[in-house]
């Protein structure tokens, strides 16, 4: 492997990483250090969404107890109640938009981030 896309993927983990749990565009920070480093192309976009995986699944890891004993209590108590009803609501409109406006938004990525 090339050193170089090592020291790229360590230095854009470091950004993730540190940038994730403040109130900041952790994925805008990405994309404006990857360009930095002159990291573009299909293979960046691949690695964008697999370190943000890696940062889901590190949140889902650290909350897992919390979110077991939410959802495993839904029917139980009214706390793990509203919080599964929070999310929903919080879902429902980006879902609804998706729905409506998925040709559109298509289009529009498509003509802003032509690969070629």
């Amino acid at each position: 492997m090339d050193l170089y896309l090592l020291w790229v993927a360590f230095l854009l983990g470091v950004v993730e990483g540190a940038t994730e749990f403040l109130p900041v565009s952790s994925t805008g920070h990405l994309i404006i250090a990857a360009d930095i480093l002159n990291y573009s192309g299909k293979s960046s976009k691949v690695f964008e969404i697999f370190i943000q995986l890696g940062a889901i699944l590190a949140v889902i890891t650290e909350y897992r107890k919390k979110l077991i004993d939410t959802f495993s209590n839904v029917h139980q108590k009214s706390d793990a109640q509203n919080f599964v009803i929070s999310i929903l609501i919080a879902f429902i409109p980006a879902a609804l938009l998706g729905f409506f406006f998925h040709s559109l938004i298509r289009c529009i990525y498509l003509t802003l981030f032509q690969f070629p």
